[in-house]
């Protein structure tokens, strides 16, 4: 039988007898560092999901897309869209009269939605 548990890793630090998490990056210069690392990879991102996932990403978007009801002139918020990818699957779920909303706190990401949207000839 194999049982497998996920602990935080721990530094164990000399001044205190609790252990700490290793990481104790928050705040403002975290979320600026993970801004910082999205908007340079937003060009690749989608590039690099098809090479890291073997391309698998694109069926677990397409069994996800599946699971929203077909509902013509629905209604949808994507949030954390990225690029669009599963927006505009679930778009194509609630034609004619549909409309998805693609959010995501990262403007990079977003302009790379934009793109591929106006690509496919359904933006607004």
């Amino acid at each position: 039988m194999l049982k497998v548990e996920e602990q935080p890793a721990r530094l164990q630090d000399q001044s205190s007898p609790q252990p700490q998490t290793v990481s104790r990056w928050s705040g403002a210069a975290r979320e600026q560092a993970v801004q910082r690392m999205f908007t340079a990879i937003a060009r690749w991102y989608d590039l690099n999901n098809t090479v890291l996932s073997f391309g698998l990403h694109h069926r677990w978007k397409q069994m996800t897309a599946e699971l929203i009801p077909r509902k013509p002139g629905g209604k949808a918020l994507d949030i954390g869209a990225g690029t669009a990818d599963l927006a505009l699957l679930i778009e194509s779920r609630l034609q004619p009269g549909g409309h998805v909303i693609a959010a995501d706190l990262n403007h990079a990401m977003l302009v790379e939605g934009q793109k591929k949207v106006a690509r496919q000839g359904r933006g607004d």
